[in-house]
């Protein structure tokens, strides 16, 4: 059995964490958390005045009672007689109640049931004993992926793709969802997730995943394992109000439920699925979910009813309800200001403060806004996210008042670099400054066409700012075309005078010989 840390419990505590974080790190129940602050706040009168250099001795001897052991004035429960009573089918909340009962005879003490099945559970897992645990309707729910791989043949090119079966199982009534994916990464493992909260209607108050990478961070020894969850899954469950309580590595025992479902669906619904020819995952999920449902449907050996029908009559109505809103993961990149005080992210512009030219920020992505803070991470502006490609989203209170002093773009710069190219380039200029609302709206524009007129023909540069003006062709890709094209024509001729050389060169060789 794993040893708690106490110190470590008390450490936390004073950094905030909540009773049942606390309980993810240190692997017990909240109970347990719960019942050694509040001793602990007895003892030393709060949190705040427990030494740091508390052992998790002293902090264990403080919670037995100052004896070392358990506390003389509380009943002790019969741990075996109790094991022996729940393998019989009596429920654990009943054998408690007999429990007090005799305490009261015995003028003692007794335990709240959560204080007295941490103490029976215990007792089990030291004597590595299987104790069945009645189990709850829309209380948990167990998760893992399928041993076994399927196998798909693509209908485009013809390769064969594996796939990797996710299940999610409800052990009450034992009423399963699967669907297929193309690996095993976050994204699928989010996605069966969700997709099985849908098919059920609602959700669970505690999930019991396996022991993998998209679940936990693997932070663990031969003899010594702390459990800590991945972050996002843990905010994903957060989202959905769901405990995850990763099982033990190599521990069947802990998701018995969901190996039993897994068992099924590699020796009945695989199996049968090897003789269609599904050419895509769409294709191969519409057929498991049709067997699906016909095995949900399908009556117990040993038990009234199925899967859907205890599910409907009894299980259903007790899972809490799916959130209002889609699960969102936020996004954070980092981006350098640019001299038009806009970063980009993604393909669309977003404005700051101009005084943020050429700095660095964080982009933050989530729920449909971009939130852009500086490096000390203090919000500088906010933007509903654009909904078009290169759309620009400019807040009038960031552009300068007056561009004086200005070290980015601004439009004297502008048409200074445009004059020494030619009259028809500081027109086009003038003309695309006069068409946004905003100045700076145009800055990108027509910095990236004086760069492209600075390399290009000066000749077809003019050329192509008159036919542009004329045609209104104000974008790069636009007058890019333009200065090629104008480019190409003036050395057409040049070309056909080459080939002409070319073509007679060696006629006055053969008469010079």
């Amino acid at each position: 059995m794993k040893k708690i840390d106490y110190s470590y419990m008390i450490r936390l505590k004073k950094l905030g964490f909540s009773l049942n974080a606390i309980a993810r790190q240190c692997g017990c129940k909240w109970e347990t958390v719960q019942r050694t602050i509040l001793r602990c706040d007895e003892a030393w009168g709060g949190i705040g005045n427990i030494p740091d250099d508390v052992t998790t001795e002293d902090i264990a001897f403080i919670i037995n009672s100052g004896t070392g052991g358990p506390d003389s004035s509380y009943l002790q429960p019969d741990c075996d007689e109790v094991i022996q009573r729940c393998r019989k089918g009596e429920k654990r909340d009943m054998v408690w109640a007999d429990y007090v009962k005799e305490a009261e005879k015995a003028g003692k003490k007794a335990y709240q049931i959560s204080r007295f099945n941490e103490i029976v559970s215990d007792y089990a897992r030291q004597k590595d004993i299987a104790i069945l645990v009645p189990k709850i309707p829309g209380q948990e729910c167990q998760v893992d992926w399928v041993g076994d791989k399927a196998c798909i043949t693509d209908y485009d090119s013809k390769e064969k793709v594996e796939l990797h079966l996710f299940v999610m199982v409800l052990p009450y009534s034992s009423y399963f969802y699967t669907e297929a994916f193309t690996d095993e990464k976050m994204a699928s493992w989010l996605e069966g997730h969700r997709h099985a909260f849908e098919f059920f209607g609602g959700c669970p108050q505690v999930a019991i995943p396996d022991n993998c990478a998209t679940a936990t961070e693997e932070a663990r020894s031969k003899y010594y394992e702390e459990v800590i969850l991945n972050r996002r899954y843990s905010s994903f469950m957060d989202h959905y109000g769901i405990v995850v309580a990763p099982a033990r590595s190599y521990r069947p025992k802990d998701k018995p439920a969901v190996e039993a479902c897994v068992k099924i669906i590699e020796t009945d619904l695989m199996p049968k699925l090897r003789k269609e020819e599904a050419g895509s995952v769409a294709e191969y999920n519409r057929a498991l979910h049709r067997l699906l449902e016909e095995r949900l449907a399908k009556d117990f050996s040993k038990r009234l009813g199925s899967r859907t029908s205890i599910f409907l009559s009894e299980e259903k109505d007790c899972l809490n309800p799916l959130p209002m809103n889609d699960f969102t993961v936020a996004v954070e990149r980092e981006a350098t200001v640019g001299r038009d005080f806009h970063i980009q992210y993604g393909k669309a512009f977003y404005s700051v403060p101009c005084s943020y030219v050429r700095a660095k920020v964080i982009v933050r992505d989530e729920n449909g806004r971009i939130t852009i803070c500086n490096r000390k991470r203090e919000c500088i502006a906010v933007h509903d996210k654009a909904t078009r490609q290169w759309q620009r989203k400019t807040d009038p209170a960031h552009e300068p008042h007056d561009y004086t002093g200005f070290s980015g773009f601004t439009p004297d710069k502008l048409i200074f670099r445009a004059q020494q190219i030619g009259d028809g380039m500081t027109e086009w200029t003038q003309a695309m400054l006069g068409r946004s609302v905003m100045k700076s709206d145009s800055f990108r524009t027509i910095d990236a066409v004086l760069r492209l007129a600075a390399a290009s023909n000066k000749s077809a540069v003019e050329e192509a700012c008159r036919t542009a003006i004329r045609n209104n062709v104000f974008t790069v890709k636009g007058m890019k075309s333009l200065i090629a094209g104008n480019a190409a024509k003036s050395r057409e001729p040049e070309a056909e005078a080459h080939a002409e050389v070319a073509f007679f060169s060696p006629i006055y060789k053969e008469d010079e010989r």
